[in-house]
């Protein structure tokens, strides 16, 4: 014969895996835990200088010019319609732009120019 702690137990379980399983029913998505993050689409760094933009398809050298910026700061800025997430740069004016887009800058976050 099972213990009434094991049903206890087997019971709360129950309830929420069906508490889970109401809330994808109805739609509604629950946040992702732990580290894992799936970026759709490419990474994307774009260079800005003096008003002009340009996609930089060498990702690890931008990752490398990305780093020696003094910041690198939240944005919403967008490029040929994809979302830039990040923008690198030393000061203000006339000064080089890095745009990432999350894609890329989790990329960047994992090259170890970054983890110093």
């Amino acid at each position: 014969m099972v213990s009434s702690r094991v049903w206890f137990i087997l019971n709360v379980s129950l309830f929420f895996v069906t508490m889970l399983l109401l809330l994808n029913f109805f739609g509604v998505s629950v946040p992702s835990l732990g580290k894992g993050w799936y970026y759709r689409g490419d990474p994307l760094c774009v260079v800005r200088w003096n008003g002009y933009a340009d996609q930089w398809d060498d990702l690890n050298a931008c990752c490398l010019y990305a780093r020696q910026q003094l910041q690198c700061a939240d944005a919403e800025l967008e490029y040929n319609s994809q979302p830039l997430t990040k923008v690198c740069r030393t000061g203000t004016g006339k000064v080089v732009e890095y745009w990432l887009n999350a894609k890329a800058y989790a990329y960047c976050r994992g090259q170890p120019i970054w983890r110093s």
